[in-house]
């Protein structure tokens, strides 16, 4: 990108001209508070500014970074828009629009900005990575996988790119290149936990290396000692030492999948040029803990399941609020809710959804909290509450219907895991509860056949195959 400081001085001389040059010194003086990081007096400087000189793009695009670091998304949104509707080339400009975007969960807009950026001959160097978190946020796994695996060929020791590509390998059911890309991060990383929490659920649920999964969950626990997922991951090392189950009921148990890691790592900075307005600061955590990897129970077989309904999940949108302070709020969450006490933790995602109602993964975990906690009303409505605020979060959507499941509420869980597998048909974990469901019900044993036979398909090698295969033969 060129640089235009220049030539917006020189301009702004020629607007003073018989006057004293007070706009001058202004942008000169806001930048110099901008690199001092005193955002908010640097604003002050160069929102005036832009009032007389409305078609100038990098001082909009100032205007615009000045917002993002003070944690002001929305506002930041027009002066970039305007940055790029003067000067649609200007390449930062675009990448920190993107960003803004994702941050306020318009992840489609997000997404076509991000693209633009990452085709472009001056793209920031991390534009690729910031392009795959879209991505993964849109639950666009092949997309994710192939832009994550484009920025690897440049930083292959990246240990975020590399998590963030094996996660997305395990939402499209590729277990076996989940599995070697969590160990490469331990290799490049090995205090990283939920990676080795990550390989040990890969190895008990679907490869088979019951040895391995032990040694993992060892390891967890050894880096994570006072974590709450502690007492489920001593049951299922007690269930790993156990002796082989009795043959399975006909209906095989719906299994929980491993799902997103405990902590998003921290994007790396984007780079910038002294008279280049920078990246904002990296968002952490954008990514919930892992729910707990125990199996959830199988429904209790009845002939005529429960109508219990919930209300439908409000369509509006909750307003947004300021993410960058709730940020910090939900990063001590994170950190309370490995190390207790779980009522700590609530208190702090409890405030990180009173500084932005928006913030979908808070109202994630706190969901988690008040289920680990034995309130299931109260965690079925921050999981809605998640959902109302980004409809696709699929792991958000998937571990509400096990819970609607739990309370009985079978025909909303339904309706939740069919609306998962229409969004992402390869999805297996929600194509193993629903034939779990159906399977209860002589009506629908057929809808039962059809997903166990996908399952089967998309995970041919999971430790449920056998039995699956024994009720498809008893139920033709």
């Amino acid at each position: 990108m060129k640089n235009q400081a220049p030539l917006l001085l020189g301009l702004l001389l020629l607007t003073a001209c018989g006057r004293a040059t007070d706009p001058a010194r202004d942008y000169q003086t806001a930048i110099e508070l901008y690199r001092e990081q005193k955002y908010a007096r640097a604003l002050a400087r160069f929102e005036p500014l832009a009032q007389t000189l409305t078609n100038h793009p990098q001082l909009f695009h100032f205007i615009g970074v000045c917002h993002l670091h003070l944690g002001q998304t929305s506002e930041a949104v027009p002066p970039l828009r305007r940055a790029i509707e003067v000067q649609p080339d200007y390449t930062l400009a675009r990448y920190h629009l993107g960003l803004a975007l994702l941050e306020l969960n318009q992840t489609s807009d997000a997404v076509a900005e991000l693209r633009q950026v990452a085709r472009a001959a001056d793209a920031p160097e991390h534009a690729l990575f910031d392009l795959g978190r879209a991505y993964l946020r849109m639950s666009a796994f092949a997309q994710a996988e192939q832009v994550f695996s484009q920025y690897l060929r440049t930083h292959s020791n990246s240990v975020e790119a590399t998590y963030l590509l094996a996660w997305a390998n395990l939402r499209r059911g590729d277990h076996a290149s989940a599995h070697r890309l969590f160990q490469r991060v331990t290799e490049l990383a090995p205090d990283t936990a939920s990676a080795y929490l990550n390989l040990a659920i890969l190895e008990q649920l679907h490869l088979n290396r019951p040895a391995d999964a032990r040694q993992h969950y060892r390891r967890y626990l050894e880096l994570t000692d006072d974590s709450e997922l502690k007492p489920a991951i001593e049951k299922q090392l007690a269930k790993l030492f156990a002796p082989p189950p009795p043959p399975a009921s006909p209906s095989p148990t719906t299994a929980q999948p491993a799902t997103a890691p405990s902590v998003q790592p921290t994007p790396p900075p984007a780079s910038a040029s002294p008279t280049t307005a920078p990246a904002p600061a990296p968002v952490a955590g954008a990514t919930p803990p892992v729910p707990t990897p125990s199996t959830p129970p199988a429904p209790t077989p009845v002939t005529e399941p429960a109508r219990k309904t919930r209300p439908p999940i409000p369509v509006t949108p909750p307003p947004s609020g300021d993410r960058n302070r709730a940020i910090l709020a939900f990063n001590r969450g994170v950190q309370l809710q490995q190390t207790g006490p779980l009522s700590a933790a609530i208190a702090a995602y409890q405030e990180a959804i009173q500084l932005d109602p928006s913030f979908a993964a808070a109202h994630y975990n706190l969901a988690i909290c008040y289920r680990a906690n034995n309130q299931p009303e109260r965690a079925l409505e921050h999981y809605e509450r998640a959902l109302q605020a980004f409809p696709d979060y699929t792991d958000a959507r998937f571990n509400y219907a096990i819970l609607l499941q739990e309370q009985g509420y079978l025909d909303d869980a339904i309706v939740q895991l069919e609306r998962i597998v229409a969004a992402n048909p390869a999805y297996a974990p929600a194509r193993l509860s629903l034939a779990s469901l159906y399977a209860q019900n002589r009506a629908t044993r057929q809808k039962a056949r059809e997903h166990y036979q996908q399952y089967l398909r998309l995970d041919p090698n999971s430790p449920l195959a056998r039995d699956i295969r024994r009720w498809l033969d008893q139920n033709r």
